[in-house]
């Protein structure tokens, strides 16, 4: 899977001219309709976004061992028991320099197979700290409508729930005017 990714980043930058890349799950709906507006209004440094839902939890930056697990990743691999900071295979979005630094910096720093992990160790090795953001999210079915207005990404989502997703997201444009756009990632 880390092959994949980087294999659709390094293809993305030579054959697209993007200032962005969003890699998601097939199992996510994009709100596209936000995601242009959204990424306009941004006043990061467009240099250095690597963004998405950063779990902060023991278990998810304990480095698998146990030989067997799709997970498992050897010392020769990545030697510490512990992985840094790295957003959640979701979703995250990557400015396109991000993305090339990302790219460059693999070929020397071999992959392993938890490509999340993998994305956040080379990020961290090159200085770019990864920016959490609730926008990118589990799916659950208490959002209402103007939720729309926010959220980026939501995991969880059938190929059934896609349309729906994207109804409401459209929905919310025209019923939620008065509610504030928020332009920070939380």
């Amino acid at each position: 899977l880390s092959y994949k990714v980087l294999t659709g980043l390094n293809w993305g930058i030579s054959a697209c001219s993007v200032p962005f890349f969003l890699k998601t799950d097939d199992d996510c709906f994009v709100n596209v309709p936000l995601l242009p507006r959204f990424l306009r209004m941004q006043q990061a440094d467009p240099d250095s976004i690597y963004v998405g839902n950063i779990a902060f939890s023991e278990e998810r930056s304990d480095v698998v061992r146990k030989p067997g697990s799709k997970w498992a990743v050897s010392y020769e691999e990545y030697s510490p028991s512990k992985y840094p900071s790295y957003a959640s295979g979701i979703g995250y979005l990557l400015s396109c320099e991000v993305a090339q630094r990302l790219v460059k910096f693999s070929k020397v720093y071999k992959p392993f197979p938890n490509e999340d992990a993998y994305i956040g160790v080379l990020a961290n090795e090159l200085g770019i700290r990864p920016i959490h953001s609730y926008r990118f999210t589990l799916f659950n079915s208490r959002w209402t409508i103007c939720n729309f207005l926010y959220f980026l990404v939501l995991h969880h989502v059938t190929l059934e729930q896609q349309s729906e997703m994207m109804h409401l997201s459209l929905q919310a444009k025209e019923q939620c005017k008065s509610q504030n756009f928020f332009t920070s990632w939380n």
